[in-house]
């Protein structure tokens, strides 16, 4: 029905928004669930090195967002103990790689991560060497790959975290964790939680 001309229909809504708001001092606060998705699809370039806050609430993931030429250097931060990423089908882990360059540091923090999908080769490194093939596989919720700071996070879920073989290799290195597949040189992971996930 329609109240009165020029008024819109009761059953339609409102054009959503992106579910994000970009700061002045080119940071960004997260406002809905999809948001976070959303802003990592549409603006990484930009919000992959800025400063991301989400508030209390839930953040739905269906994505992995970055690669090892293209790490986060942010810094992503919740509310600890009440804000919570879920992983949904879809995402195999939240980041490729959380990066190190000079001073500048990758940081998630203060956030649970609800595992609803099984995680697997978040990061793949094929290296060529004297006629063979070394292919080396991370695995994990945060990040595939860690050489940056991981604190505060709670990872669950009853979901098998693994990591696969390149049967096509010479040699094949699988590594998988509930928070990072792999802690690379300057990585930590401080005062971090994994809880219901079994590991392979």
């Amino acid at each position: 029905t329609v109240d009165r001309a020029g008024s819109r229909d009761d059953d339609d809504d409102e054009p959503e928004g992106p579910g994000y708001i970009k700061n002045d001092d080119n940071s960004y606060t997260v406002t809905s669930s999809n948001g976070l998705q959303n802003l990592f699809t549409r603006e990484w370039a930009e919000a992959s090195k800025a400063t991301i806050t989400l508030l209390a609430g839930n953040y739905n993931i269906s994505s992995t967002f970055g690669s090892e030429d293209d790490p986060f250097l942010g810094t992503l931060t919740g509310q600890k103990g009440s804000t919570t990423i879920t992983l949904q089908a879809g995402s195999n882990g939240l980041f490729v790689q959380i990066g190190k360059s000079g001073s500048t540091v990758g940081t998630v923090e203060n956030i649970t991560f609800n595992v609803q999908t099984d995680i697997t080769n978040t990061s793949t490194i094929s290296v060529p060497s004297q006629g063979m093939t070394a292919t080396y596989f991370y695995a994990g919720t945060v990040a595939g790959y860690n050489c940056g700071e991981i604190t505060g996070c709670t990872v669950t879920g009853g979901t098998i975290i693994s990591a696969n073989k390149d049967d096509n290799a010479s040699t094949s290195w699988n590594y998988a964790g509930g928070i990072a597949g792999y802690n690379g040189t300057g990585g930590t992971i401080t005062d971090c939680t994994v809880t219901g996930c079994t590991i392979t």
